[in-house]
């Protein structure tokens, strides 16, 4: 039953990709093995802009602007994302951020032209299913920023159920069901290693109970003693 409860918390998660287009990030691509609850990643976009930097987990890299693009989708999303960043950190078992209310928070291209008429803001959120596709026009304006991507899944029977006639929810559904071979499990790496380690334990536990009652001993034993007698 725990184990059952922690694959349920498992495949909440929200996968995560923290990238830039210089190599502020280390190496090309890495992927942080664990879960990552909301208050860490939350501290982590504070500390890329200055605030709370020990509580980060990229504590040596600072920026002055950070977007976040909050989209809807699957890991398949941020392999064109992957391919063109100078360098990117993959977070495959996040719980999401809280968005502070200081964000400037857009969902279409026009709100974002006239948002950065003024250069890049500090935080910038961009939400939306067609996020993603204004990453270039973010590199338009600057590209001295480090973006953090976040797609939720989205189940097709929930994107059907919104508007069965809608031609984009079509659409939508006809893509989920086109990258459906491409998902992961979403079990990170401890939980994964705990379940076989217990199933190991249970397989040693039930071989050595079923060879204890295998055991068997003879039915009667002889009470009588040899009789000895000495020769002379």
């Amino acid at each position: 039953m725990f184990a059952l409860t922690m694959i349920g918390a498992a495949s909440a998660a929200v996968p995560t990709l923290i990238f830039a287009s210089s190599d502020m990030l280390g190496a090309r691509y890495s992927e942080l093995p664990m879960a990552i609850d909301t208050e860490t990643l939350t501290a982590t976009i504070d500390g890329l802009l200055g605030d709370k930097p020990e509580f980060s987990l990229l504590t040596d890299v600072k920026t002055n602007h950070v977007v976040v693009f909050s989209t809807t989708g699957s890991v398949a999303d941020f392999k064109p994302l992957v391919e063109t960043a100078g360098s990117a950190l993959g977070l495959p078992y996040a719980s999401g951020m809280a968005i502070p209310e200081s964000a400037a928070v857009i969902r279409t291209p026009a709100e974002l032209e006239q948002v950065a008429a003024a250069g890049l803001p500090r935080l910038l959120v961009i939400e939306g299913a067609d996020a993603l596709a204004m990453v270039p026009m973010v590199n338009q304006i600057s590209t001295d920023y480090v973006a953090v991507a976040m797609a939720t899944p989205v189940s097709p029977r929930k994107l059907a159920a919104e508007d069965p006639l809608d031609p984009a929810a079509i659409a939508k559904v006809a893509s989920h069901k086109a990258v459906a071979g491409e998902q992961v499990l979403m079990i990170s790496p401890p939980i994964l290693t705990g379940l076989l380690a217990g199933l190991l334990w249970l397989t040693i536990f039930f071989s050595g109970f079923c060879c204890l009652f295998q055991l068997q001993t003879q039915d009667r034993f002889e009470e009588k003693c040899l009789t000895i007698n000495k020769e002379y």
